[in-house]
């Protein structure tokens, strides 16, 4: 390589150099005498020259030898003190890995070993924390986090220790308070973030929740599509919160939004279309929900549209959401929505040609088309026992979709941004209910047996 060359050239160099000077020396001798008290020396310049290099040698000898000696206990201290620290170090990341590994004995033992040997709190502080944490001692660890905050450099870890656990201690208050603090040391903190958004929409302060998660979305911290979702939930419960307080205008503009960021969001979609139509804008109320009932029918969709009609006579409301039906008319809720309506009106014929297809399967058909037959035996022939198989069949099916919260599994009368029984936020689903086995019943009087004995 290059450097290898040069080094090769300049130590030609220096030679040439030193051998010219000797030759130079060798060809102008000189004289040199000295008298030193009775004495007289006398040489050339060439042998003076030679005794001075040869003299500081030996001091440059001389002196190297004096300051190993006289350091050699400094020297020693030192390496003994770099081996403690690179044990120090070793002890300090196999203790992280030792956390990462939820050993809390090993951990706990490491973080006594890192600061024996290190000496430096600022190192070993946050291995202590969490060590003590992990074993359970919150005492400890509350401390040590303390500590982590009085540094600057580490306070943000030691903001984040505390939170971690009033989170486990159940200390709502601290934790967001702690949350707000670490994302003021930490702006792009997804820990803060988080938990800032979670811990505000789980209290119902819809607005705050929905800063957090717009700031969340633009640093990336919550990916785009489920922050549109959240946004969606968010704005529907601010809507409804309107409405409450008698502002129906801003509560039809934020269901407004919400459509904006999930257009499918059939609660977003049910509460602006009541709320057009207490502006007197039915036909826009109308088409919002016709526009949706083409590809997402939906029960509360139907509900809503049979709101627009609700001071019209059975006949007229069944003309109505036949119109809304044939936007969709192979969908099983259009049917169903057209049978209720048609037993409504006494048309007997129709409810039975709408319920015809969702009941020919008697082993897997809807439980809701069965629950509608057994309406139309009873009301059309007033015959008790076909009402009674009827309804023995919509029981051993399978359940019909409800609102679920994916959670915690419980069953929602109507959809909201919080699971009434666990409190997660935006759990709840439109789904089937998780099926269970039933076990086979007798026959009702001489209704023909249904096998309804295997698991569904």
């Amino acid at each position: 390589s290059a450097e290898p060359m040069w080094r090769f050239f300049w130590f030609f160099v220096q030679l040439a150099v030193l051998v010219a000077g000797a030759v130079w020396l060798a060809d102008h001798p000189g004289a040199v005498s000295v008298t030193w008290f009775d004495y007289r020396v006398d040489t050339s310049v060439g042998v003076v020259a030679a005794a001075l290099v040869l003299l500081a040698a030996l001091l440059l000898i001389g002196y190297r030898l004096w300051r190993g000696t006289w350091g050699a206990p400094a020297a020693l201290w030192a390496r003994r003190g770099q081996r403690r620290r690179e044990a120090g170090f070793q002890a300090l990341s196999m203790g992280m890995a030792a956390i990462a590994a939820g050993d809390a004995a090993e951990a706990k033992t490491l973080a006594r070993r890192a600061e024996n040997l290190l000496r430096d709190p600022a190192l070993t502080r946050l291995l202590s924390a969490q060590a003590a944490a992990l074993n359970g001692d919150a005492d400890a660890a509350q401390r040590y986090f303390t500590a982590l905050r009085e540094d600057p450099a580490t306070r943000y870890l030691g903001t984040a220790g505390l939170l971690r656990l009033a989170d486990e201690q159940g200390d709502d208050a601290a934790v967001l308070r702690l949350a707000h603090e670490a994302r003021e040391l930490r702006p792009e903190s997804a820990l803060a973030i988080e938990t800032i958004f979670i811990r505000e929409a789980g209290a119902g302060h819809w607005w705050p929740a929905q800063r957090a998660l717009y700031d969340g979305v633009r640093r990336g911290v919550i990916p785009e599509a489920i922050g549109r979702r959240h946004r969606s939930a968010l704005l529907t419960e601010r809507a409804r919160a309107e409405d409450a307080a008698g502002r129906p205008q801003e509560a039809s503009d934020l269901a407004g939004q919400a459509l904006e960021s999930l257009a499918d969001f059939v609660p977003a979609a049910c509460l602006r279309a009541r709320l057009l139509a207490k502006a007197n804008k039915a036909k826009r109320a109308a088409a919002l929900i016709e526009g949706l009932w083409r590809d997402h029918p939906h029960p509360d969709l139907a509900a809503a549209y049979g709101d627009l009609v609700a001071d019209k006579t059975p006949l007229e409301r069944l003309r109505r959401l036949q119109r809304l039906a044939a936007l969709n008319p192979a969908a099983a809720d259009s049917r169903l929505v057209l049978a209720e309506a048609a037993l409504a009106a006494e048309l007997w014929g129709e409810a039975r040609a709408q319920l015809a297809p969702l009941t020919e399967d008697s082993a897997g058909g809807d439980a809701r088309a069965y629950r509608l037959m057994a309406d139309l035996e009873e009301a059309e022939h007033g015959d008790l026992a076909a009402a009674r198989r009827w309804s023995h069949l919509a029981q051993a099916a399978a359940a019909a979709p409800t609102w679920i919260c994916t959670a915690c599994g419980a069953a929602q009368p109507r959809w909201q941004a919080l699971c009434g029984n666990c409190a997660s936020f935006n759990r709840v689903e439109w789904r089937e209910p998780p099926r269970v086995s039933r076990l086979s019943a007798p026959p009702v009087d001489n209704a023909p047996q249904v096998d309804v004995g295997s698991p569904c």
